[in-house]
């Protein structure tokens, strides 16, 4: 496109009383012609097309917002592997707040009601073009999402408790999608105009919803309570079943996602140099096995704490020792397995089964969720002033865990983890 077009300087056009300046095209042979009969607009229009030229933006087609999201949201449902149910209504909700109400499963591609979208500048933010989204607009559009509170009550988790979702999931959606789109030379999209807004804090309203949302069971309270409920807990776990103390355990010292746990490996685990390396995730909710951990930085290796050592020495040697255990070629060794041997265990059953029945019987009040363990582990760390992110999985600069599984100290993450089970085995 660069070279292809040639504008003039600005003349008068005295038979007409007004100034121009013409645009030639010089692989069509064509010339169009600008005038205005007020000088300094004729300047602006000029220094408008002339910017056009200079990027390589000029006379091109661009498509609305709403056909970019009907393309985008199209590629993610007929991709190799096909987004989840909870990512599909994380899109629909997306789609609602920037469209208003619109369903992109619809073969007719309806916008649906535009009184509920999100206008910028007084016009709605689907009847845009794409090469008219600028950084600013963008920016503005960020804001409008910040200050939108939204409650979805037909949103339900399994429990039956309300579903709440956060307006950064709609910014995040945006950004997703440009950065696709830049991708596909046929949509003639030079820029994303979301990647350098500076992001706020996104508006809460989880905290609107307080009493149906409360902080997990394991948290509650103050930091020797937290202390002592684990304590009790492991301790009842450990005189029902030896397996399910060894995986608890592990799970209350490292805060590992629920799906890392439950689809663990024997080869995860280092016994000689006492590390655990996360390599793969359970999706709790479909049974699907993905060999990369939920994130990025979720690959990472862990060192464990002398007690958790001699803890998962004792179930592996015990579970060895078992007479029909055998390697399944899906799932491996496992480390935590089901009765069956080589399937691993259910999250919800171990929820009921486990942590809340014996949970109940040392005098917890409420559920314990697996991910409630999670939470617990990060409190723990983070009041006795421990840096937990690279751990556990929260941060994409977690270089030595992402390539080859380097550990920087040894030593002193052993002595951290060594902390952690003083308190939690006391």
């Amino acid at each position: 496109m660069k070279n292809r077009y040639k504008i003039t300087e600005i003349r008068e056009w005295k038979v007409r009383s007004k100034w121009f300046f013409q645009v030639h095209d010089n692989e069509n042979k064509n010339v169009k012609r600008f005038s205005n009969s007020d000088y300094d607009l004729c300047i602006e229009e000029r220094i408008k097309i002339k910017k056009q030229i200079d990027n390589g933006t000029y006379n091109l087609e661009y498509i609305t917002v709403n056909k970019l999201f009907d393309l985008y949201l199209e590629h993610c449902l007929n991709r190799t592997k096909p987004i989840s149910k909870s990512c599909e209504i994380d899109y629909q909700y997306c789609a609602n707040i920037v469209l208003g109400s619109y369903d992109f499963r619809d073969d007719n591609k309806t916008s649906g009601d535009r009184e509920n979208g999100i206008k910028i500048k007084g016009q709605y933010f689907r009847n845009y073009k794409i090469n008219e989204m600028t950084t600013p607009l963008a920016t503005e559009l960020s804001d409008k999402l910040n200050k939108i509170t939204h409650y979805d009550g037909s949103t339900k988790t399994p429990d039956g408790k309300i579903g709440v979702r956060n307006n950064g999931n709609s910014f995040n959606l945006m950004n997703r999608m440009f950065k696709w789109a830049l991708g596909k030379e046929e949509l003639n999209l030079l820029n994303n105009p979301f990647e350098n807004v500076v992001r706020s804090d996104y508006h809460s309203i989880k905290a609107d919803f307080k009493e149906t949302k409360p902080d997990p069971v394991m948290v509650q309270g103050g930091f020797s309570d937290m202390l002592e409920r684990i304590g009790k807990l492991l301790l009842a776990i450990k005189n029902y079943n030896y397996q399910h103390f060894a995986m608890t355990s592990l799970w209350s010292e490292i805060g590992n996602r629920p799906g890392e746990i439950f689809s663990a490996t024997q080869d995860q685990y280092d016994r000689e140099k006492g590390i655990f390396r996360i390599t793969k995730t359970l999706n709790t909710n479909t049974g699907e096995l993905k060999m990369t951990p939920k994130t990025r930085a979720g690959k990472r290796t862990l060192v464990l704490s002398d007690e958790c050592r001699k803890i998962l020495n004792i179930h592996l040697d015990e579970l060895n020792s078992r007479n029909g255990y055998k390697e399944d070629f899906k799932w491996g060794w496992l480390l935590f397995p089901s009765q069956s041997g080589c399937t691993p265990i259910n999250s919800r059953n171990f929820q009921k089964r486990i942590l809340n029945r014996f949970g109940n019987k040392v005098g917890i009040d409420g559920n314990i969720n697996p991910h409630s363990l999670r939470k617990m582990v990060i409190t723990i760390r983070e009041s006795i002033g421990q840096d937990t992110k690279q751990d556990v999985g929260h941060t994409t600069q977690a270089v030595n865990d992402i390539y080859n599984f380097k550990l920087p100290n040894i030593d002193k993450k052993r002595k951290e983890a060594n902390t952690v089970a003083s308190l939690i085995h006391q």
